[in-house]
């Protein structure tokens, strides 16, 4: 009982500790980790979290899924731990400092399967001292996030709570098409929140969170609760300084 309080019901640093010390087991106590040893973790938790509750999950093939993933799952958010630390490994006060600003969520990968195994996901009558982590769910096709156990996807609920919860398609420019007058017309007057995705030629993945009203407007407007993030190549968030209020135009 006292390792299971450790994962969720003393809060998140204690969750990080109980994942960093898990990595260190397997990596043999080095004061250092290599960063995908800690991604692949928490990925692989996150994962299991949502077969627990999954009365129809199939166990040879989340293993065979995992397995082909091992290498290249959640390629954004190792590179970003690793620019926490030097030539790809990490100390602990970098994995906690590179969490508590870029990936805030990932503690609960943890906490979420501890809770799921032990209650099944049902048993909710006392407070949690933590966020559920929950997998976005797509309303539609998506080009960029293939299937809703996607590495990009598992990188965005890491950094903030509110995108865990299903995702309602306003506009694909692949369903609604390439103009401008449709992109207006999907979003304004929505009052959010709202998640922009954008794939460049480059093949990067750039986007904003919002959480207000898109309207038409002369002056800025929007909350400090907003971001800016770059998904890929590198998972980057860019939040807001509080200097000005000048969020969106």
């Amino acid at each position: 009982l006292e390792g299971v309080a450790d994962c969720g019901q003393r809060g998140h640093k204690e969750a990080l500790r109980i994942i960093w010390d898990c990595c260190s087991y397997s990596s043999g106590f080095e004061d250092k980790i290599e960063s995908s040893t800690i991604i692949d973790l928490c990925y692989r938790l996150a994962f299991a979290a949502d077969v627990i509750i999954s009365p129809d999950a199939d166990a040879k093939s989340i293993v065979a899924k995992l397995e082909s993933e091992h290498d290249s799952a959640c390629s954004a958010l190792e590179r970003s731990l690793a620019q926490a630390g030097e030539g790809g490994y990490v100390t602990k006060e970098n994995f906690f400092n590179w969490a508590e600003t870029m990936a805030p969520m990932i503690s609960s990968t943890l906490s979420t399967f501890m809770y799921n195994l032990l209650f099944h996901g049902k048993w909710t009558k006392h407070r949690l001292n933590f966020v559920l982590f929950q997998h976005p769910k797509l309303d539609q096709h998506s080009d960029i996030f293939e299937g809703w156990h996607h590495p990009n996807l598992f990188a965005l609920a890491c950094t903030a709570p509110s995108l865990a919860s299903e995702w309602h398609n306003l506009y694909s420019r692949q369903f609604h098409g390439s103009s401008m007058n449709r992109l207006q017309y999907s979003i304004l007057g929505y009052n959010g929140p709202t998640l922009v995705v954008i794939e460049t030629d480059q093949d990067h993945i750039i986007g904003g969170f919002f959480n207000t009203k898109w309207k038409k407007s002369h002056d800025y407007y929007g909350e400090a609760n907003g971001f800016l993030f770059q998904l890929f190549p590198t998972l980057t968030l860019f939040n807001p300084t509080g200097e000005d209020k000048n969020f969106i135009h």
